[in-house]
């Protein structure tokens, strides 16, 4: 379910933890969104996205960890989202799903799990069938525009400082 949360609260991933994880259903409604006329998927791609380590997933009978690489939405030089300007979103219609499906101020894990884990599969799939989500991300991944593990874990602990 959208989300429909306009409290500030719900903008401070916006703020501290930006970088939105996009999901393979994304690409087409941000590409028509952002992508400048005669600009090439390569540049677009460029200027929007970086290679993230993405997601560790678990399975609790097996003990096996699987990393999901993911694309995400570049940072500004303030840190924030490239998208996030004057305290809104620019691209709200077109928001990634990890954006319009979060309400920091009263979802519950439970909750925030129960709508990440099919864009997880979704983009581990992706990866499986060798589509364009993943050539993308090779390609950024081989251009040197990443975003490390290390870089996650920090901007999540800097985040859950602020809520304390």
């Amino acid at each position: 379910m959208k989300s429909s949360c306009t409290c500030s609260q719900c903008s401070r991933c916006c703020k501290f933890l930006p970088g939105a994880l996009i999901a393979v259903s994304d690409l087409d409604r941000l590409e028509a969104a952002t992508r400048e006329a005669g600009e090439s998927e390569e540049v677009w791609a460029k200027r929007m996205f970086v290679a993230s380590a993405g997601a560790v997933l678990g399975d609790s009978a097996t003990g096996q960890r699987i990393e999901v690489p993911t694309l995400a939405l570049k940072s500004a030089r303030n840190g924030h989202c490239v998208y996030f300007r004057n305290g809104r979103c620019g691209i709200y219609e077109a928001r990634p799903s990890a954006c319009s499906h979060f309400d920091s101020c009263k979802q519950t894990d439970a909750e925030a799990q129960a709508v990440g884990l099919p864009m997880h599969l979704e983009r581990l799939a992706a990866f499986e069938s060798g589509s364009r989500y993943a050539r993308l991300w090779k390609m950024l991944d081989a251009a040197g525009q990443r975003r490390s593990r290390a870089s996650l874990d920090k901007r999540v602990r800097k985040l859950n400082r602020r809520k304390g």
